[in-house]
């Protein structure tokens, strides 16, 4: 009895924890880390987001050796679109050799559609290497390494399923083997996947030849 009763009370936290856990939905998220230093995370409207408006993050500071001149983010979550965005625009330097990694994630995109297009695209102005991964759901979209300045990277994919709430992330690695600056920029677009819409333009083009067969 005294057995049952303990692996009650194991449920019933884990619940609770499980419970605690699916309701943090964190929303906009920047975080920077240079692998020595503590990680700067900065949340959408919280400390270190300079811009007010929601769905647009701003930071301006630095982390080790880097000094990060702008880091924007924004994110079409709760829009209601056929296509929602998610940006990223980053000038950065450094006064030294290092590496800083950028993450930028938002698991608040909502939309009715389960099945979705992805394309994603970076392109970095400036860069002595750049790698760079953007993932929908954890599918990924793009994944390229050693960008450096005037290369740019594109890469489409379905998401099938997509679940509800989705979730975009953008991961960029700057390396510098000296003091260095990098600025790119980089978007992610999920549409909506409208099978059914290229089933009706492939009837209408039956149909129009069906009607030139008979004017002949």
């Amino acid at each position: 009895m005294k057995l049952l009763k303990a692996l009650a009370a194991v449920a019933a936290s884990a619940g609770f924890m499980a419970a605690s856990a699916s309701s943090a939905v964190a929303g906009l998220v920047l975080t920077l880390d240079d692998g020595v230093n503590p990680a700067v995370v900065v949340t959408d409207n919280g400390a270190g987001d300079v811009n007010p408006n929601a769905g647009n993050l701003n930071f301006f500071g630095s982390v080790g050796v880097w000094t990060v001149n702008l880091a924007f983010a924004r994110s079409d979550n709760g829009a209601v679109s056929a296509s929602l965005n998610e940006n990223l625009d980053i000038s950065t330097s450094s006064s030294g050799a290092g590496s800083l990694t950028i993450t930028v994630l938002d698991d608040m995109f909502s939309q009715g559609y389960s099945v979705a297009n992805a394309v994603s695209s970076v392109t970095p102005t400036q860069s002595p290497s750049l790698d760079f991964k953007s993932t929908v759901d954890g599918v990924v979209v793009l994944d390229v390494a050693g960008l450096t300045s005037g290369a740019s990277a594109s890469a489409g994919a379905a998401i099938n399923p997509l679940s509800n709430p989705f979730t975009i992330e953008h991961v960029a690695v700057i390396t510098h083997a000296v003091g260095a600056t990098t600025t790119f920029d980089a978007t992610t677009v999920v549409s909506a996947n409208e099978p059914g819409l290229l089933g009706l333009f492939g009837l209408g083009l039956i149909g129009l030849g069906i009607a030139a067969r008979r004017r002949k």
